[in-house]
């Protein structure tokens, strides 16, 4: 079900629960999107010297969710979209 577009052609019967299922699949793959981000930042690095490391770490993400593209990251700009803090912090030994 990725194209969106046809939410309301034909029959109106069910509409209010139409955007109910579609949003809740944009936000499933947004919140996907959003975990592939975080596991690669993760992993690069984990792959730096440590003493090249820094002890926290912030990324932010802007998510555009719509009917026609799905989830995908965004320059910010007007619109719908989800805004994304990621934060890592070195352990405490």
């Amino acid at each position: 079900m990725d194209d969106h577009s046809s939410i309301y052609d034909g029959d109106t019967r069910g509409a209010l629960e139409k955007p109910l299922v579609i949003s809740r699949h944009l936000f499933s793959e947004a919140v996907q999107l959003v975990t592939s981000c975080a596991h690669e930042v993760r992993d690069q690095i984990e792959t730096m010297a440590e003493k090249a490391r820094p002890d926290e770490f912030e990324m932010q993400l802007a998510v555009k969710v719509d009917g026609k593209v799905g989830a995908k990251i965004v320059e910010l700009s007007s619109g719908a979209q989800i805004m994304v803090t990621l934060r890592w912090r070195k352990p405490v030994s």
